[in-house]
C-alpha cells in the first residue's frame, strides 16, 4: 500500500481515516464546544498555564469522540458543531477526513509561556511537534524534544504518543534508507529532503538496520504504554502490523506508508 504525502496526513490525525464524513446535529458537540470556547475566551493574559492544559484534554477528548463517531457511522452528513472562531483554540476541519480534529495549540501556548512550570510532563509533548500549532500538523517532529520527553518523563501522560512519533519517525527512516540505498534518489525526492540530514557516515546496511530494531522496539514500547487507550492502543498495533509486514515482503513499496514530511 502506497500512500501520498498529502494523504498521510489524515492518518496521523486518526487511526483508520474514514472517508470525507462530518458531524450530527443532534450530537451534542455544539454545546460542549461552546462552553470550551467561552471558557477560552475569557482566560486572564497571560492565561493560567493549568487551564489551558484543562482545556486541551477537553478538547483531546471530545476530538477523539467524534472520530470514534465516525468510525461507527460514515453516513454522518454535519459539521454544524464547527465555528470558523474554534480555530483560535486549535480546532480545524481535516482536508481529508472531513471532521473536527485539534492540533494541540492550547498545550503549545502553555509550554511556551512557561515551558518548566509544574505541569511539564503535558506541555513537553508539544514541542516535539515542530509545525504551527494553529493549522493542521505536518512536517517532521523534534526528536531532540520526543526523546527528552521520554527521559524526563517516562511514565508522563503522553509517553505512549511519544513513543509512537519515535517509532513511526524510525519507521520511516528505514524506507528513506532503503530508497536511498536502492535508487540513489537525493534532495529532489521530498522524503530524502527530510531524512537525508539523518543518515550520518556509518555504512547504509548498518543505518538501515539501526532504524528498523529502533522501529520495533518504539513501536512495542507504545503499545505496552497504551494502557487502555483502545484508540491508541489500535492505532499502534496497526502501524506495528504494517510495519511487519513491509519487512516481511517481497515487494516492500506495497506497505509502505510514509507518517512525517509532507508535501502539502
Amino acid at each position: 500500500m502506497s500512500l501520498t504525502p498529502c494523504l498521510i496526513l489524515s492518518l496521523l490525525a486518526l487511526p483508520g481515516a474514514a472517508p470525507r464524513a462530518e458531524l450530527p446535529q443532534d450530537s451534542g458537540y455544539a454545546r460542549e464546544l461552546e462552553h470550551i470556547y467561552s471558557e477560552y475566551v475569557q482566560l486572564g493574559s497571560p492565561p493560567e498555564i493549568a487551564a489551558l492544559v484543562r482545556l486541551d484534554r477537553l478538547l483531546r477528548d471530545i476530538t477523539a469522540r467524534i472520530a470514534e463517531d465516525v468510525r461507527a457511522n460514515r453516513s454522518l452528513e454535519s459539521n454544524s458543531a464547527y465555528r470558523e472562531a474554534f480555530r483560535d483554540m486549535g480546532l480545524y476541519i481535516g482536508h481529508w477526513s472531513g471532521y473536527m480534529q485539534y492540533s494541540g495549540a492550547l498545550l503549545a501556548r502553555a509550554h511556551r509561556q512557561d515551558p518548566n512550570s509544574r505541569l511539564r510532563p503535558h506541555t513537553l509533548y508539544a514541542a516535539i511537534s515542530s509545525s504551527d500549532p494553529a493549522r493542521e500538523p505536518h512536517g517532521m517532529p523534534d526528536m531532540n524534544a520526543a526523546f527528552q520527553y521520554a527521559a524526563e518523563f517516562p511514565n508522563g501522560p503522553f509517553i505512549a504518543q511519544t513513543y509512537e512519533v519515535i517509532a513511526t519517525f524510525h519507521d520511516d527512516l528505514y524506507k528513506a534508507l532503503r530508497k536511498f540505498m536502492a535508487e540513489k534518489i537525493y534532495d529532489d525526492d521530498v522524503y530524502m529532503a527530510c531524512f537525508r540530514q539523518y543518515m550520518t557516515d556509518q555504512p547504509y546496511e548498518n543505518q538501515r538496520v539501526q532504524a528498523q530494531v529502533l522501529a520495533h522496539h518504539f513501536y512495542e514500547k507504545a503499545l505496552l504504554a497504551s494502557g487502555e487507550n483502545a484508540d491508541l492502543s489500535e492505532s499502534i498495533t496497526r502501524k506495528l502490523e504494517n510495519f511487519r509486514e513491509m519487512l516481511g515482503a517481497a515487494d516492500q513499496h506495497r506497505y509502505e506508508v510514509w507518517y512525517w514530511c509532507s508535501a502539502c
